[in-house]
């Protein structure tokens, strides 16, 4: 479709259409991110986070997720703040000790930076992120 032969009418009409799919298209994933979270399902994938699931599994690590996240959360008046956790190997020892198979042995931990370009979009949109 060639935008530029479409009329101002068209194009405006086309414009909202597309806008509040964009909106629907995002509710459902973030959604859809709710119940994975409820339901722990990136720990059958093996990933320690919910995050670690989205940037490595589902593709989708450029933060634009976050952005999103940040901004649905940001009128919320019962969303008071988000915490960033970040994961850590401190315990893998003590599944090693009890012979026990440590499956997130190969998760690596997000650096320390990318933690921050997460904690400052929430602050970006006004949500207190420690």
């Amino acid at each position: 479709m060639s935008l530029r032969k479409l009329s101002n009418q068209n194009l405006d009409s086309h414009l909202k259409f597309l806008v509040a799919n964009e909106r629907e298209v995002l509710t459902q994933i973030l959604l859809h991110i709710v119940e994975v979270e409820r339901r722990k399902l990136y720990l059958t994938f093996g990933y320690a986070s919910l995050f670690s699931y989205l940037t490595e599994d589902v593709d989708s690590d450029d933060l634009s997720d976050i952005q999103n996240l940040a901004r649905f959360l940001k009128p919320m008046k019962n969303v008071q703040k988000v915490q960033i956790l970040p994961f850590h190997k401190m315990g893998e020892f003590k599944w090693k000790e009890l012979g026990l198979s440590y499956e997130l042995s190969s998760t690596r931990p997000p650096s320390n930076e990318l933690a921050q370009q997460v904690s400052r979009i929430f602050q970006e949109q006004n949500i207190i992120a420690e």
